[in-house]
């Protein structure tokens, strides 16, 4: 099962630096993509109403993730953007495949465009919150 091309909204999990769960978030989700062992291909179903607003993925199996998402990024020295799916006939941690990784270009760039010590971004947010009078 995956989320695909953005097609619906994904399910939000907060890891930290040492890979714990600090807070996770469930969407419904309405369909889903997976193996349609009697067509032999690959499909975007429906999903069943009892799963719709259930985790798509166990708590090891986020953490597992992680820790092979981690492994992957040293291995290229950088952030990575990284397609996966899970196979519910096997069990985990074993049924976590990595489909694909390429380098992450949106959060790794934000920061890019140094200004002195700063970025833009820094910049910015410091303007916005520093205290300021309105004339009288």
């Amino acid at each position: 099962m995956s989320t695909i091309s953005g097609k619906q909204m994904s399910k939000s999990t907060l890891l930290t630096v040492t890979i714990e769960i600090v807070d996770r978030t469930v969407s419904q989700k309405l369909h889903w993509t997976v193996f349609d062992s009697n067509k032999g291909e690959v499909t975007h179903a429906e999903i069943p109403e009892n799963l719709k607003n259930e985790p798509s993925i166990s708590d090891d199996e986020v953490i597992k993730l992680a820790e092979i998402g981690k492994k992957i990024e040293k291995h290229y020295g950088r952030p990575q953007d990284i397609e996966w799916a899970v196979d519910r006939d096997v069990s985990a941690p074993d049924n976590i495949f990595i489909t694909q990784s390429r380098p992450e270009t949106v959060w790794s760039e934000k920061k890019k465009s140094i200004i002195g010590k700063k970025s833009a971004y820094d910049l910015i947010m410091n303007r916005a919150l520093t205290p300021f009078k309105l004339p009288k």
